[in-house]
């Protein structure tokens, strides 16, 4: 089985994948057995999945590590998919040879074109002082990269990996 993008889920299907962990919790059921309710990303989505039967172990596993390759199947809860975890083996960033941004939502813009156009806008500012102050703060060591993989915001403002360079695109067009 190879890896599927999540948005791609229908009812009935087997997955099978590395997926990042957004988000999740340890809850106990009224028969006394843990549960883990989690939030599993990649590129294309973010889907809600359900860990039965776990262990306070385990959910410290889950914690200690931002991905898990999963097997499981597909039901819905609520209209939408819900993953039923049947395996599921934590791993780090090295384990599984990936970083978290490669399952963060990305800009539809190729980077370097982003930033040619930054540097075409910061080039073309009236302003001399204006100019020179921007030039001066791109210069910090390590901002370009942040500039690159971050987003502007958490939810709804360029919330994805380039998304504050597009956001900083803007600003500089509005001086």
């Amino acid at each position: 089985m190879s890896q599927r993008k999540l948005e791609t889920l229908n009812r009935g299907d087997r997955i099978e994948g590395i997926y990042l962990v957004e988000d999740a919790s340890l809850k106990t059921a009224r028969n006394g057995k843990f549960f883990v309710p989690m939030t599993l990303r990649d590129q294309s989505a973010t889907v809600k999945a359900m860990r039965w039967e776990s262990s306070q172990e385990e959910f410290r596993d889950i914690q200690n590590c931002p991905f898990l390759r999963i097997e499981g199947r597909v039901e819905e809860y609520q209209g939408a998919p819900q993953i039923i975890v049947d395996r599921l083996e934590p791993m780090t960033a090295d384990q599984a040879g990936l970083q978290a941004t490669e399952f963060l939502p990305r800009t539809k813009h190729e980077i370097p074109e982003l930033e040619r156009e930054l540097e075409e806008r910061i080039a073309a500012l009236q302003n001399d002082d204006v100019r020179q102050l921007v030039v001066t703060i791109l210069a910090r060591p390590g901002l370009r990269d942040r500039l690159r993989l971050s987003p502007a915001g958490k939810a709804m403002h360029h919330a994805y990996v380039g998304g504050l360079l597009e956001h900083v695109i803007s600003l500089v067009q509005l001086a």
